[in-house]
């Protein structure tokens, strides 16, 4: 009798078995489709948030559901690297959980090339650069081939010079590089060529002192030369400041307790710059 029934079980432990499968894999198959999040990160409690629409969602990884290697890559990825590109610039793949405000991380990538902040002294101070690829340097730890976490997403056809354009400069104080272009409507980063660009026109900008360039900064200079739209490298040719300008002028021994205000200027002088500039006001003209 005993023999008989536990025979007769045997059937409905495989049907309940074949269900919870079928369950499963239904349930695999209506799983929402992975979507690409940009990352945001907060520089003072290194906060991650996930831009959704307009608006920016704290998140936390799903430990239990992400992808190992992935998660443990992005956690790996140097601060010089996280610093330079904390808005919105590295890509999340993945589930996001609005309830739980958790996101099933299945993997990340940065679009290269990307800037990131060189030490060149090992200190505080630091330059902004451009690579090709991660590669082992922008981890803490070893890593798997870091080249997969980069994606090529840009034309590399020749096409990507615009040359003998002239261009707004923007200084934008946000994190990463903080000098933008004005292409299309759009305010793209760049950095300077310091090997194709003109010395004397670089030098000059360079040395344009901040109460100019602060009281100028939304479009009032303009920067003529050969923009690389892949590496974001602006070969400078010539820069001009229209005449008149304004200027900040301070007054006071202590910029914290100092009277700023606002005048104008008929043309550049010596003033203006830190150091010797040949000619100041020639970069109140555009390239003859």
């Amino acid at each position: 009798m005993g023999s008989s029934m536990r025979t007769a079980a045997l059937p409905l432990l495989l049907v309940l078995a074949l269900s919870v499968l079928l369950m499963s894999q239904a349930c695999k198959r209506a799983e929402a489709p992975s979507e690409t999040y940009p990352l945001h990160f907060s520089p003072d409690d290194e906060s991650v948030y996930l831009l959704i629409g307009e608006g920016q969602a704290p998140v936390s990884f799903d430990e239990a559901r992400s992808d190992k290697r992935a998660l443990s890559a992005f956690r790996a990825l140097s601060r010089g690297v996280l610093r330079a590109n904390m808005n919105g610039t590295i890509k999340a793949i993945g589930l996001y959980d609005a309830e739980k405000g958790s996101l099933k991380l299945k993997g990340w990538y940065i679009p290269v090339p990307f800037v990131y902040e060189f030490h060149p002294d090992g200190g505080v101070s630091y330059e902004y650069r451009v690579k090709d690829a991660l590669d082992g340097a922008d981890f803490a730890g070893e890593v798997p081939d870091p080249s997969l976490y980069s994606r090529l997403l840009n034309d590399t056809s020749e096409a990507r010079i615009r040359k003998g354009v002239r261009y707004p400069y923007y200084h934008i104080m946000n994190p990463g590089p903080a000098e933008h272009l004005r292409i299309d409507g759009q305010d793209v980063w760049f950095i300077f060529d310091p090997e194709l660009s003109d010395p004397e026109a670089l030098g000059a900008f360079k040395a344009l002192k901040w109460n100019v360039l602060y009281a100028n900064r939304e479009g009032g200079i303009e920067l003529f030369g050969d923009y690389d739209t892949l590496y974001h490298r602006f070969a400078l040719r010539h820069w001009y400041l229209p005449a008149p300008f304004k200027a900040r002028l301070v007054t006071g021994h202590d910029i914290r307790d100092a009277d700023i205000t606002s005048v104008s200027k008929p043309a550049l002088d010596s003033d203006d710059f830190n150091g010797s500039v040949s000619d100041p006001a020639r970069y109140n003209r555009p390239l003859q």
